[in-house]
């Protein structure tokens, strides 16, 4: 009941930032309450429960077109800012490797309008009409290569865009990544647990867990938790209590679901690209509710470490980058402070580039 009232009050509004700036005090104080109270107060697996003896290839691989050319246009789009995590680590690895002469990186954040968020549409297709609106029009004005959606929200969204059955441009999802970085884990240990975060989206469409119980995973070693707003507080302030809180609340959800033995461990699923800013607290919070040992897992890294690859590590002497960050919609002040000072200790050049970030209202119309 308490978690279902807590529920309840985060409800109540459009599910905005600026609701949720004015509000945010009120919402601290009814989680925390909670927090208090707390503490005082499918599909069908058959046969042996065992996984796949090999093992399958599943993330994404660099496309060979990539592999040829000396300099790359990368494009990484996300519903936010969540997706910088895996553009500074791709920033860094690529300044590392020299593999390619010259990189532009561009982050274009694919959010309409603050107040038309992804997880506020009516259902997949207007959430795939809009995305599609904004994959060509960033396509267009910058010309990738390649593009990355570093955004489980619209990665499980673009198979239903008409630029997925049209373009030419090779686009490369975050699932895989995902699914990837869970499935090594959970395959490796008999007794691991895996717990599945998202967006309302992300956790809706299943890809994830589907993908899983696909290659042997049993369903009983799967949990999926919504975590609704927690990706718009993360943005705006990551090291807040709320955040804490929320994750808190989430986490006590998500074990309510699963029966653990003394022997289980915790493979937590960052499938949110803004969770990699906080995946610490993930760790700590899950540690601390179950008892238990516990991997918060990111695969941001995976996903930038895509263009890594022995063959061509130091082809040339250096690599020269150039980093660009753009929006249609409006960042805050709160937003770019919060998220460039988690970016600037693994690459100041994107952190600078958010500080910098062009907004251009023309970018796509939804």
């Amino acid at each position: 009941m308490l978690t279902k009232g807590i529920r309840d009050f985060m409800c109540m509004s459009s599910f905005n930032c600026r609701w949720l700036m004015c509000h945010r005090q009120s919402l601290t104080a009814v989680l925390l309450c909670g927090s208090v109270l707390m503490l005082l107060c499918g599909r069908l697996m058959t046969g042996a429960a065992t996984v796949k003896a090999v093992s399958p290839e599943i993330a994404p691989t660099l496309p060979d077109a990539m592999i040829e050319k000396d300099s790359l246009t990368i494009l990484i789009t996300d519903s936010g800012l969540g997706g910088l995590g895996a553009v500074a680590q791709l920033e860094a690895n690529l300044r590392r490797d020299r593999s390619f002469s010259s990189v532009r990186l561009v982050f274009c954040n694919a959010l309409a309008d603050l107040n038309y968020q992804y997880n506020q549409m009516s259902g997949p297709e207007e959430k795939a009409r809009v995305f599609d609106a904004a994959l060509r029009g960033m396509a267009a004005t910058y010309k990738p290569d390649i593009i990355l959606v570093a955004c489980n929200t619209l990665s499980v969204i673009y198979p239903l865009t008409r630029f997925a059955r049209e373009s030419e441009i090779p686009v490369v999802g975050i699932v895989g990544f995902g699914v990837d970085v869970l499935y090594r884990q959970l395959a490796a240990d008999s007794f691991g647990v895996g717990i599945i975060l998202g967006t309302a989206t992300t956790i809706s469409q299943g890809s994830h867990r589907d993908s899983l119980l696909s290659l042997g995973i049993p369903s009983d070693r799967l949990v999926t938790q919504a975590c609704p707003m927690l990706e718009g507080e993360i943005q705006s302030a990551p090291e807040s209590d709320l955040v804490r809180m929320m994750i808190e609340m989430y986490a006590q959800e998500a074990l309510a679901q699963v029966k653990l033995s003394a022997e289980s461990r915790l493979y937590i699923g960052l499938c949110c690209t803004h969770y990699g800013y906080v995946q610490d607290v993930f760790e700590e919070v899950f540690r601390e509710i179950s008892g238990r040992r516990v991997s918060a897992l990111d695969p941001n890294e995976l996903m930038s470490s895509m263009f890594s690859r022995a063959d061509l590590a130091g082809r040339f002497d250096s690599t020269k980058m150039l980093v660009e960050v753009a929006s249609r919609a409006p960042l805050t002040e709160d937003e770019v402070r919060s998220v460039s000072a988690l970016l600037r200790p693994i690459s100041p050049a994107v952190a600078d580039a958010l500080e910098q970030f062009t907004l251009n209202p023309m970018l796509f119309t939804p």
